[in-house]
């Protein structure tokens, strides 16, 4: 009995960690905080918070109106594959993209009044590497984002449906 009891209690540990489960402390925002950290210790995450180096992402500069850069933004996010948006505030994005093995990165953009830019962070929610996986998604919305939203186009392309990566993870 001893033995099935353990087992049930490292089951139970584990479970939150393959149901998504988000700690609190890294960066992962309730209803009103809406604010992105920089990334932890593990090189499975990219922020613009962070200092420049490894880890640190250029922000979106924006030319129009913050309101229309993250409507626009937006429209990109939802087209990535297996991608939902989890919390939408004024100024602030939130999404949760699934990998093609089921693991969960957390995609932040938040508005940054003293810059006027879009601060960006994707990170891996388990695991310690992400083979660069949220760097290129970044990336791919990013020149998205610029061809797109800065342009003032505003028109689906099949191209722009197929230029976001596949969460290669």
């Amino acid at each position: 009995m001893k033995r099935k009891t353990k087992s049930l209690l490292v089951l139970a540990g584990l479970f939150p960690v393959f149901w998504g489960w988000t700690p609190e402390g890294r960066g992962f925002p309730s209803a009103g905080a809406a604010r992105i950290a920089g990334c932890p210790d593990s090189p499975n995450c990219v922020s613009s918070r962070d200092p420049p180096g490894r880890r640190w992402i250029a922000p979106l500069g924006l030319r129009g109106s913050p309101e229309e850069a993250f409507r626009c933004l937006k429209e990109i996010l939802l087209q990535g594959p297996r991608t939902t948006l989890v919390v939408e505030e004024g100024g602030y994005l939130h999404a949760e993209s699934r990998t093609a093995l089921g693991f969960v990165d957390d995609v932040e953009f938040e508005f940054d009044p003293e810059s006027r830019s879009i601060l960006l962070r994707s990170a891996s929610r388990t695991g310690y590497w992400d083979l660069g996986v949220n760097r290129r998604r970044l990336e791919a919305l990013r020149a998205a984002f610029e061809s797109k939203c800065r342009q003032g186009g505003n028109s689906r392309s099949a191209r722009d449906r197929t230029s976001l990566p596949g969460n290669g993870r």
